[in-house]
């Protein structure tokens, strides 16, 4: 799939938290290649005494960089979850996040930036939009590790 993607996303350039990345990867074509799951366990520093996973902590972290960039005419979705379907001490497997989640947070009276402080994902996503950004599988009776899918979408 051949995708105009923005500079932010270029195979030079990376999303990082702790040692784990997102990429794209260029072809000699010169057209791209997302990555379309990475299997990973990504790291989470504790600061706070909030509740949540690490996807979901993942989640709120690209969604508020997501909203830093200026991301062209393509539409982004992030989402990350545990392939056992549970995520911390939590009964939801993950998160997924647009580009426009601080905006809409904001209007909703939610600071993501606090929430980050305070390691507090969960409860951002419980009152977010109702929840509905929130990943519920249930148990699924496997553990691979988690997943993290970054979808982008050409207007």
């Amino acid at each position: 799939m051949c995708i105009s993607q923005p500079d932010w996303l270029s195979s030079t350039r990376i999303f990082s938290h702790g040692s784990r990345y997102l990429r794209t990867r260029t072809r000699p074509s010169g057209s791209s290649q997302l990555s379309p799951g990475i299997p990973s366990a990504p790291p989470v520093q504790l600061q706070g005494a909030g509740k949540g996973g690490r996807n979901q902590e993942l989640a709120l972290r690209v969604g508020a960089e997501l909203g830093r960039r200026s991301l062209g005419p393509v539409d982004v979705l992030f989402l990350s979850g545990g392939t056992d379907g549970k995520d911390g001490p939590t009964e939801a497997a993950g998160a997924w996040v647009m580009p426009e989640l601080v905006n809409q947070a904001t209007t909703e009276g939610l600071d993501v930036a606090t929430f980050l402080a305070h390691n507090d994902s969960h409860t951002f996503f419980r009152h977010f939009q109702g929840g509905a950004h929130l990943l519920y599988t249930g148990p699924t009776g496997t553990n691979v590790m988690d997943v993290h899918l970054l979808f982008l979408q050409p207007r």
